[in-house]
């Protein structure tokens, strides 16, 4: 038996289904990502976990237990809100204990400087969260989740209103403490780098449903529709009918065809060498992008212009208008519906 279990869950608000008979399974210690675009169903998925939304069908289980209809907090579930909602009028101390106190938790006063201590937080005991920046805020909300022990930890986009750097310490950061404290964790993203970074299974979700589960690899490598593929990766998704007029290759496929822009090679030069193992095409950059390490080349071929990623390097750059040779590794095609 699963350490978390969700069967059939169905939510609905008005005429629109918001759950669409949702089932997923979480192991002690593992941590999960509900990802999709906004309004998919992620977050009403993680609040009615907590109990914060009832559901209209389905079961909830955590231990063993049927949590679905007990409150939220009868629970034994932490989250952790994209606000942080911290109590404005408390400094960093009052709103890590608030919540020990209210159960007179024995010895809470070094619980408390235990997990300050572990979240950076020591010097900081006396400030009100006014006086913190967002990603002390959220150690602070983290915090006081974490030392209530929960059976489950939810968080519901923690960083997403962090700037890149805060946001990638504390990513870290989080995964380091929940394999510490061995907590099983279920995190709501939008984000798919995110996702890749920190989860030990990754649930894709659109429109209500669950549409692909798998660890970061899988998802990312072996997406299962054109929706993944383009929400995952950035994929080139390419009609079959088009890609069997661009090369003279025979073609084994019976779907359209996913590429990654990363898998791409594009040369100056001719390279019979790369034939064997790659689709030979030829085509004109048209676009060309530096974001950090990466270059992103839009390159026009019969018909449809596709994305190709490289690592940035002084030695081989090409410019816009300039003809080059395209090689698609057979191995990297990807068919999908």
């Amino acid at each position: 038996m699963s350490y978390v279990e969700i069967e059939s869950l169905v939510k609905q608000y008005g005429d629109k289904t918001v759950l669409d008979d949702i089932s997923l399974s979480v192991e002690k210690g593992e941590f999960i990502t509900l990802l999709g675009q906004s309004g998919c169903g992620k977050s009403t998925l993680l609040r009615s976990i907590a109990g914060i939304a009832d559901v209209d069908a389905g079961v909830i289980k955590v231990n063993g237990h049927d949590i679905t209809h007990l409150p939220s907090r009868k629970r034994g579930i932490g989250m952790v809100f994209q606000s942080y909602a911290l109590f404005p009028n408390m400094t960093v101390t009052q709103n890590i204990s608030y919540g020990l106190k209210l159960k007179k938790k024995k010895g809470h006063i070094k619980i408390v400087q235990d997990m300050m201590a572990m979240m950076g937080l020591e010097e900081l005991g006396d400030r009100y969260p006014h006086e913190l920046s967002g990603g002390q805020q959220q150690r602070v909300a983290l915090s006081r989740s974490l030392v209530m022990e929960p059976e489950v930890l939810l968080l519901d986009e923690p960083f997403s209103a962090l700037d890149a750097k805060i946001r990638k310490a504390l990513q870290q950061e989080i995964k380091n403490i929940q394999r510490k404290l061995n907590i099983t964790t279920i995190f709501v993203t939008h984000d798919q780098k995110e996702a890749m970074i920190l989860s030990d299974r990754i649930f894709v979700m659109n429109q209500g449903k669950i549409v692909q589960t798998g660890t970061p690899d899988e998802v990312y490598i072996q997406p299962r529709n054109k929706f993944i593929a383009g929400f995952m990766g950035s994929y080139n998704i390419i009609p079959l009918n088009m890609f069997k007029q661009w090369t003279n290759h025979a073609i084994h496929f019976e779907k359209d065809i996913a590429i990654r822009p990363e898998s791409i090679m594009i040369s100056q030069q001719e390279e019979e060498d790369k034939k064997e193992q790659a689709y030979h095409l030829t085509g004109k950059v048209v676009a060309k992008m530096v974001t950090g390490n990466i270059l992103i080349y839009r390159v026009a071929l019969p018909d449809q212009t596709i994305q190709i990623d490289t690592l940035y390097q002084y030695n081989e750059q090409f410019e816009e208008g300039e003809e080059v040779h395209i090689y698609i590794p057979i191995k990297a095609c990807v068919q999908v519906s």
